[in-house]
């Protein structure tokens, strides 16, 4: 697998100017993942770009002291996907194949069978730009079982997660929060390689 980039960030730092890139990107990223999610037996889910508002909150709910206060550059989610597998074979092609795309640059990789959100979410995530992107913008894909997103979309289990997501927040910027050690799934170093993603998501399959 390849390594995560130990610090990224977005090209340019204005919401606005940042919105744009992603305007421009958003074709590529749809039909690069939709070729891989053909070829690999899974299912493209192409998403709206993430709202302005959203996006500004990511910006200033921050402390303070947080170095990434008004940082619009670090939000790198605007343009984003999914891929949904019926199993973790064929997931594991995917993320084999997206691996492997000439034009895609691997930035970051949160492997979230092995250690889920705390609100108990579990996908493969990664941060992506592409070579052929001028503007370098990063976008972010996830990888994500079937039967998961049946829970997170037709059973409420997303709303209820948003308003969890959003209290979360509000504690933190208010110093209410202990501060997490690092972010679920992340290696600072590398990403997990192949069989560590294999074992974890196989341990996720039995219990399905």
């Amino acid at each position: 697998m390849s390594k995560n980039v130990p610090t990224f960030c977005q090209s340019r730092n204005g919401l606005v100017p940042m919105y744009e890139d992603a305007v421009t990107v958003k074709p590529t990223f749809d039909t690069i993942f939709g070729d891989i999610a053909t070829a690999t037996g899974g299912e493209f889910l192409s998403s709206s770009m993430k709202r302005m508002f959203r996006a500004l909150e990511k910006t200033v709910m921050k402390q303070d002291s947080d170095p990434n206060l008004n940082r619009a550059d670090n939000v790198c989610d605007v343009v984003r996907g999914m891929i949904t597998y019926e199993n973790f074979t064929n997931m594991l092609k995917g993320i084999t194949a997206m691996t492997e795309h000439k034009d895609i640059v691997h930035m970051r990789t949160k492997c979230r069978f092995l250690k889920p959100t705390s609100g108990g979410w579990m996908d493969h995530v990664t941060n992506v730009r592409f070579s052929s992107d001028r503007n370098s913008h990063v976008c972010e894909i996830q990888f994500v079982h079937k039967q998961l997103l049946v829970v997170r979309e037709q059973l409420g289990g997303h709303e209820v997660y948003n308003y969890f997501r959003s209290a979360m927040e509000l504690l933190d910027t208010l110093g209410l929060l202990k501060t997490a050690s690092s972010d679920a799934g992340t290696t600072s170093s590398s990403s997990p390689s192949s069989s560590t993603i294999s074992v974890g998501i196989t341990n996720v399959e039995k219990d399905m």
